[in-house]
């Protein structure tokens, strides 16, 4: 029992290290075809980390967080989005006027 939760743990930390970086690698693909494969390798890996979590906690090896009452998480949420509501504003508001963005950039 003790190798199956370390191989579960193992291959979950895995899954979730590529996780975390599918985004900036999605975001930063100029090539459609390259970014449509990337997508599909996110999705296929967050399924896979979906039925992996289910496994352990089935087998005892992952024991999920308790559900957070639903107060909190509009609470939660609502705090969230007066607090990046901020920022995205003044991130729009630092482009230049004559900037035609990212694709003018010539090599």
């Amino acid at each position: 029992m003790l190798q199956d939760k370390m191989i579960v743990n193992d291959y979950l930390s895995t899954i979730n290290a590529s996780l975390s970086r599918y985004g900036s690698i999605i975001a930063e693909t100029d090539n459609e075809a390259l970014r449509q494969t990337f997508i599909q390798m996110r999705n296929a890996d967050e399924s896979r980390q979906h039925q992996l979590y289910k496994y352990a906690a089935q087998k005892g090896h992952y024991k999920p967080a308790s559900t957070a009452p639903v107060q909190e998480i509009q609470q939660l949420r609502s705090q969230l989005q007066q607090e990046l509501q901020p920022m995205s504003h003044q991130m729009f508001q630092q482009v230049p006027q004559n900037q035609q963005g990212f694709n003018s950039y010539q090599h």
